[in-house]
């Protein structure tokens, strides 16, 4: 997400929205009758606030709060 602040320069946007950079890592194999998948969300654990939380932080802070942090899943699907 890139830096932007003409909309709020001009009084159309409540508040400037500032950059942030994610990397997502999702990589899966075929292991025995499934797929095993495993991911990592924000696998830098880049602290951030998401574009929504930007956006809404001019009307009310009550949605304005951080992004999530890394986050590991795993999951073994089966298909039949």
């Amino acid at each position: 997400m890139g830096y932007r602040s003409s909309a709020f320069d001009e009084g159309v946007d409540p508040s400037p929205v500032y950059s942030y950079f994610l990397l997502d890592l999702i990589s899966s194999i075929k292991l025995g009758q499934g797929t095993l998948q495993i991911g990592i969300e924000n696998l830098l654990d880049t602290f951030y606030f998401a574009l929504y939380s930007q956006r809404t932080q001019g009307f009310s802070n009550t949605f304005y709060s951080a992004g999530s942090g890394r986050t590991i899943s795993v999951k073994y699907g089966i298909s039949w």
